[in-house]
């Protein structure tokens, strides 16, 4: 509950701060972005039973899973970073 009232409050802060028709184009841009967040989530959690039967039997293959498993991630915010930033460089003027 306390995630979901951490994750909404900016809506709420941006509708004192101009106004309730830019909340409403807001609200429409993070859930579009919210979606994105579930991704890590399913893959670590579908590569979990993988990694945690590797542990207990051979340690090399449960270090190379991991190792895939955090590179996959980086590779990932390293995607997501470079589109931000090129996305902010653009010239609106």
């Amino acid at each position: 509950m306390a995630i979901m009232i951490y994750m909404k409050i900016d809506q709420i802060m941006l509708k004192e701060l101009v106004g309730a028709a830019s909340v409403g184009i807001y609200s429409a841009a993070v859930k579009l972005c919210e979606v994105w967040y579930q991704f890590p989530v399913l893959i670590a959690g579908s590569y979990y039973p993988v990694i945690i039967a590797a542990k207990g039997n051979n340690s090399e293959l449960y270090y190379s899973y991991l190792q895939k498993l955090y590179s996959f991630f980086n590779l990932g915010r390293h995607c997501y970073r470079d589109t931000n930033d090129n996305f902010f460089r653009l010239d609106y003027s």
